[in-house]
């Protein structure tokens, strides 16, 4: 089992996409759904992050890996491994690029 940490630039990709969902989108279920669905994927990562490739790019340099969510949502998890423990960094849209994201 992995000890499962959220960067501060995580937690914040989540809050940006679920008040984009209610204020933009309208969509209140949409914000319980994907909210859920991140901490599902969380739980998944606590039990299975080692079994995702590695990803290359601007990420490689930390031996990061992806993980689409396991709900059906649009959106990932990027992440490192050191030692036991997950650090979640990042969390995308699928339509969205990295490259652009600070």
């Amino acid at each position: 089992m992995y000890r499962v940490l959220v960067t501060q630039h995580a937690k914040e990709d989540l809050l940006n996409n679920l008040i984009y969902l209610a204020y933009e989108k309208k969509n209140p279920q949409a914000v319980v759904s994907v909210e859920k669905d991140f901490y599902d994927t969380l739980d998944k990562l606590s039990y299975a992050a080692g079994t995702f490739r590695l990803i290359g790019g601007q990420f490689n340099k930390f031996g990061s890996r992806k993980i689409l969510f396991v709900n059906m949502h649009n959106y990932y998890l990027i992440y490192h491994i050191v030692n036991n423990q997950v650090i979640v960094d990042r969390m995308y849209h699928v339509l969205q690029n990295p490259k652009n994201i600070k």
